[in-house]
Order: structure tokens, then sequence, then C-alpha cells
């Protein structure tokens, strides 16, 4: 028997939390690491986005119910392709990196502008919004070539691809939860 999408949605909170949370930390790390050790970024690019990936297809299962699962699952199904070709691009310069991985954001941002037509006005629609006017700009910068250190840009680029969902993840869990906690006060 199925149900609801909110209940359903209830019952993976503390996932998502988690989930959320891991996304937000291994942003901060991609910042740390190319300001550290920029020859490192490529190989830690393609584990965040193979872990960033991994979440949001299991967010998306998790939430099929909802509108934009398809547009979901391709987000994440991106999130693996990324990996695997930034991963791949390791031995190439830099310069193809950025250029891959600015259209690959501009791709990711014209998705997550897709996912926010989908769902109604709310919160929500303007976490997906945020991600996609987000994404677009940084992958704009990075197909552009703009002059600003790459190693920089890059982290960057990694990190707030992965924060802005995991705030996203973060703010729905404590949403449902603060929901939880008023209609258990309520009764």
């Amino acid at each position: 028997m199925n149900s609801p999408p909110n209940n359903r949605l209830k019952d993976f909170t503390q996932g998502i939390l988690l989930i959320g949370v891991l996304l937000v930390l291994l942003g901060i790390a991609a910042i740390v690491t190319a300001i550290q050790a920029p020859g490192f970024i490529g190989f830690l690019m393609s584990g965040l986005f193979l872990v960033a990936g991994g979440a949001r297809l299991v967010y998306s299962w998790q939430t099929r119910a909802e509108p934009g699962f398809r547009l979901k699952i391709g987000t994440g199904l991106l999130y693996l392709v990324a990996s695997y070709l930034l991963f791949t691009a390791l031995l190439q310069q830099y310069l193809a990196l950025s250029t891959l991985l600015g259209m690959i954001l501009l791709l990711q941002g014209v998705l997550e502008f897709a996912v926010a037509r989908q769902l109604p006005p709310g919160n929500t629609r303007r976490w997906f919004v945020a991600m996609g006017v987000g994404a677009m700009f940084l992958g704009g910068l990075l197909v552009s070539s703009f002059k600003i250190t790459l190693a920089w840009i890059l982290g960057l680029v990694a990190a707030l691809s992965l924060i802005l969902p995991g705030g996203w993840l973060i703010f729905i869990a404590s949403t449902m939860q603060t929901a939880d906690a008023q209609k258990s006060r309520s009764r």
C-alpha cells in the first residue's frame, strides 16, 4: 500500500539530513583542497561528484512519487557522468578540465530550472532556482575562460555544486522534523 509522499519523506528525514550534511562537508573540503593542493583538485572533484551523484539518485528514488522524478534522476546521472569524465580528464590539461566542468554545470543549471518549473511555488522551488542560477553562473565563468586562478575556481565550483544541494536537503529535513514536532504537540 502506498503512503502519501509526505509520510514517505518523513520516514527518510534522517537519511536526507545526513546526505545534506555530507554534501555540505564535502563542499567545504573542496574549497580547502583547492587552496591547499591544486594538483589534487581533479581527483577530489571526481570523487565529490561520484558521492553527490549517488546522493541525488538515492534522494530521487525516495521521492519518486513527487514531481520532477525523471529530471532529478537525470541530475544524479549527470553527476556520475561528470565524475567519470573528470577522472579520465586528469591526464589532460586544466583548461580542458575547466571547459568540461563548465559545460556540465551549464547543463546542471538547465536541469535544476526544469525541476523548479514542475514544483509548486514555495521554498523548494526557490532552492532549485538558486541551485540553477549558481550552476549556470559558475559554468559560464568556466566556459568563458575568465582569468581567475583555475584551481580556486574549480574548488569553488565543486564546493557550491555540493553545498547548495546539501543545504537544500538539510532545509527539507529540518522542515519535516519541525512539522512533525508541531503535529505531535497538537495531539
